[in-house]
C-alpha cells in the first residue's frame, strides 16, 4: 500500500490506503489506526452515518437543524461522509458538525493536504481559525473542529451552538490507548449537551465502557460490527432505546466501569 507520512505535534503519522480505496491514519503516539483496514469510508458510513440514523434525523420534520458531535476528527471522514451523503438530497436544512482533535498540526494537515481538503476546495468552502476552534462553511453545512483535549475543552460546544446534539460519533482511539474518553466522568459531562433521543454510536463493545455508559444514565443496545469486528455499541438517553437483554448482561458482568485515573487494561 502507498504510504504517506508526516510529523504532527504528537509525533509521527502514517496514512495508508484501506481496502475501499480511502485512507486511514496510524498514530505513533497512540500506536493504533483510526479505522478498519477493511475500509475507512465504508466503516465510517456504517458505524456512524447509519449507526446514528443521520439520514432519518435529517429528513425528519421534527428536526429543524441537525447537530452532530464527533470525538476524533483525524482525516475528516466523519464530516466528509455526512456532507457527501446529505448534499445528494433536495433538502437545504442546516447541518452543524462539531468535531475535536488533540493534535493541532494534524487538524491543519487534514484541512490542507488530505482528500477531505480536496473535497472542501471543490465546494469553495471558507476556512477560518479562532482561539478555540477551526470553522468551515459552505451552503447549509458548517464544520467546527475544537482544538485540544476534549476532556478539557468540551464546554466550547456551548460557544458554537445553543442546539442540543442529535448524533454522536464516538470514535477516539481505543480504551487501552486513550482511556479517559471512555469513562463515567466523560459521558456525564457529554450528556449535558445531548438531546434525550440522541443516538451515540461507537465501534467498541468493551464491557467496562458499556458499564460506564449505564452508570452515566445511557441506555444501550448492541449492533453487528463492521468488517471483522463482531459487535459494536449504540446508546441513547431515551429509555425506550434500551435492549433489556444487553443491559442486563452488562449490569451483571463482574467488572467495574471505566473511571478516570483508575483505568486498567482489559
Amino acid at each position: 500500500m502507498k504510504i504517506k507520512e508526516f510529523i504532527g505535534d504528537l509525533g509521527h503519522y502514517q496514512v495508508v490506503k484501506t481496502e475501499d480505496g480511502h485512507e486511514t491514519l496510524k498514530s505513533e503516539y497512540f500506536d493504533e489506526a483510526c479505522h478498519s483496514t477493511s475500509g475507512a469510508w465504508e466503516e465510517t458510513k456504517y458505524n456512524y452515518f447509519e449507526g446514528t440514523k443521520v439520514l432519518e434525523k435529517y429528513c425528519s420534520d421534527e428536526i429543524l437543524e441537525l447537530t452532530i458531535f464527533e470525538v476524533g476528527f483525524a482525516l475528516g471522514l466523519g464530516p466528509h461522509v455526512v456532507f457527501n451523503e446529505l448534499e445528494k438530497l433536495n433538502i437545504k436544512k442546516k447541518v452543524t458538525f462539531i468535531s475535536c482533535e488533540l493534535d493541532l498540526s494534524f487538524i491543519k494537515w487534514t484541512l490542507n493536504k488530505s482528500h477531505f481538503s480536496e473535497y472542501l476546495k471543490s465546494k469553495n468552502a471558507k476556512i477560518t481559525e479562532s482561539k478555540n476552534y477551526f470553522e468551515v462553511h459552505w451552503k447549509n453545512f458548517s464544520l467546527f473542529i475544537i482544538k485540544g483535549d476534549i476532556e478539557n475543552t468540551m464546554d466550547v460546544i456551548s460557544l458554537i451552538t445553543d442546539n442540543k446534539i442529535d448524533c454522536v460519533f464516538h470514535d477516539p482511539f481505543s480504551p487501552n490507548k486513550n482511556p479517559n474518553l471512555w469513562t463515567v466522568e466523560f459521558f456525564n459531562h457529554l450528556k449535558i449537551f445531548l438531546k434525550n433521543d440522541v443516538i451515540l454510536s461507537t465501534y467498541s463493545s468493551a464491557v467496562r465502557f458499556r458499564k460506564a455508559l449505564l452508570k452515566s444514565g445511557f441506555y444501550i443496545r448492541a449492533r453487528k460490527g463492521f468488517g471483522r469486528k463482531r459487535t459494536m455499541t449504540l446508546a441513547s438517553l431515551d429509555s425506550t432505546f434500551a435492549d433489556q437483554e444487553v443491559m442486563k448482561q452488562v449490569e451483571n458482568a463482574n467488572v467495574e466501569p471505566f473511571i478516570k485515573n483508575e483505568m486498567k487494561d482489559e
